[in-house]
């Protein structure tokens, strides 16, 4: 079982399995949503598990196997080491300055729900959580920047510069949502 933490600080715990084919799909990796779900299922750390795809689209844990004390709530952002705070049935790390939120901030500016910027995956967004301070930061890197990133050529680096310049004239509930 591995954690994900998102911008919002939200704790989502994550099966990690031997690779299996669904209806042709392979899969490795399911959301077991949260502590709830881990208790009401008995999932420990070397449980065997059932798949199934929700919707024939996403894996889901449906049982498990061999269901026994299941693992214990975390007492600390898996990223960060912060603490965390229960709100409902989720955990959320509580430090502000924590990575993972900071990288899922930028991930959700950039989507296209948000400000469409193309052209910035995970890989860029990784490196640039060491350029900029804040999502506003993008609108501030020249081609020097992104040419100093890992893996970044000329002709990516010149779509990149372009998206960022035409997500200047988003509509306003775009960049709402940018703002998260």
């Amino acid at each position: 079982i591995d954690y994900q933490v998102g911008r919002t600080g939200r704790i989502t715990p994550v099966a990690k399995f031997d690779e299996v084919q669904i209806n042709g799909v392979k899969i490795n990796k399911a959301t077991l949503h949260n502590f709830d779900e881990i208790d009401r299922l008995g999932i420990n750390q070397d449980s065997t598990v059932v798949i199934k795809r929700s919707g024939d689209v996403i894996p889901q844990v449906v049982e498990c196997v061999d269901p026994d004390e299941s693992i214990k709530e975390i007492q600390y952002c898996p990223v960060c080491f912060g603490d965390v705070a229960k709100d409902g049935v989720h955990l959320f790390c509580q430090n502000d300055a924590c990575p993972a939120k900071f990288k899922g901030s930028i991930k959700n500016f950039v989507s296209r729900e948000a400000m469409d910027i193309d052209g910035i995956g995970d890989k860029i967004i990784e490196q640039l959580c060491d350029i900029i301070d804040n999502p506003f930061g993008l609108y501030n890197l020249d081609m020097e920047d992104l040419l100093s990133l890992d893996k970044v050529e000329q002709k990516t680096a010149n779509k990149v510069l372009r998206e960022i310049e035409e997500s200047k004239n988003v509509k306003l509930d775009k960049l709402v949502n940018a703002l998260g």
